[in-house]
């Protein structure tokens, strides 16, 4: 970031402020959803909506600071201050501590084995969450959900001018931001609730954000103002379940290559979406058509969850009848992350 306050031409803000501190950012963001599971099972929902609702609150606070900072300082001292905050998680980053109980409880008989370098370079690149049928499907879904995520945040200000001059469509960001921190507390509990499949959460999620979408090209001033609370709170939902989910999928050891990779794959639909609905714009001269794109990859997204779903189901009542066949009698309800690590085990293992 500081870089970035150096940069005297855009290039080189395509190299400090996009690909250095892009870096960086994806370096810190993926471990600090990983280090949860170190630390909570029966809450891991509710930490995960704690943690990811500090991004809420400076998408509604950073707006209005930013602007306050470049019209009295100018753009290089903003960068300043910018790189001076985010030296922060420097800091924050010395609590990222290996829970030393969890890490036991995750080794194997085989540790001695591990220190070998090909094992070693087994860890590094996990080959078994390419083996896991239900992982792979989900992040397929999750790409293709996203192609127009980004798209409200980007054009949305834009499109409100258009439909209103005279509307301050920036408060439409601000909201976006307010609704999401209040559905990741919302979402976190009751993810938590051993008979939710938090799946099917995200599904509805998904459901919402593409029919709030595709409203937005019929809505008028007060009518965006209201999807926006919506496309918040859904968009909350959505991201507080990331970790969790993956936890729920791969199982705690390999969740950290899992949440990677799976943000990996998030980076090519968000990318490309926004540019995309400006190159729609620039033909049709609106954004009708784009935001009613924007909000079919979501519904696309909501409908393929069913047959996660279905999978998910499945494995549970193979894993049943493999309990009942083994030991005679019915299994007592468990803990729900006892469950899902034994589905995720049954496809990491190709059962």
């Amino acid at each position: 970031m500081y870089m970035s306050s150096l940069s005297t031409s855009l290039s080189h803000l395509y190299l400090t402020y996009g690909v250095i501190l892009g870096l960086g950012a994806s370096l810190i963001y993926a471990p600090s959803l990983v280090i949860l599971g170190h630390y909570f099972k029966r809450r891991l929902g509710l930490v995960n909506g704690l943690v990811t609702a500090g991004s809420s609150v400076f998408t509604v606070i950073m707006p209005i600071l930013l602007k306050m900072l470049i019209e009295s300082k100018g753009l290089q001292s903003t960068l300043e201050y910018l790189s001076l905050l985010m030296s922060a998680l420097m800091i924050c980053a010395l609590t990222f501590k290996e829970n030393i109980a969890f890490k036991s409880s995750a080794c194997s008989s085989g540790d001695i084995e591990k220190s070998k370098p090909k094992s070693v370079a087994k860890n590094i690149v996990n080959g078994s969450l390419f083996r896991n049928k239900l992982y792979l499907f989900w992040s397929t879904t999750i790409l293709i959900s996203l192609f127009g995520y980004f798209v409200p945040f980007f054009h949305l200000v834009k499109h409100a001018n258009d439909v209103n001059s005279e509307f301050n469509g920036e408060i439409l960001v601000t909201c976006i931001g307010a609704f999401s921190c209040l559905g990741r507390f919302i979402t976190g509990p009751i993810a938590d609730i051993s008979r939710v499949n938090r799946v099917v959460l995200q599904q509805i999620a998904f459901l919402s954000i593409g029919l709030l979408t595709i409203l937005i090209t019929v809505a008028n001033s007060f009518g965006l103002l209201l999807i926006c609370c919506g496309l918040g709170l859904f968009d909350g939902c959505f991201i507080s379940l990331l970790g969790p989910i993956a936890f729920d999928l791969v199982g705690p050891e390999n969740a950290s290559q899992a949440i990677g990779l799976l943000l990996s794959f998030c980076s090519l639909p968000l990318t490309v979406g926004p540019p995309i609905a400006a190159y729609i714009y620039e033909i049709k001269g609106n954004y009708t058509m784009a935001f009613a794109l924007a909000g079919i990859p979501p519904l696309l997204g909501a409908f393929l969850m069913f047959f996660i779903i279905k999978f998910q189901r499945d494995l549970r009542n193979r894993a049943k009848h493999s309990y009942e066949e083994t030991n005679g009698f019915k299994p007592i309800n468990g803990v729900k992350s006892s469950t899902n690590q034994l589905c995720a085990s049954l496809v990491s293992n190709n059962i």
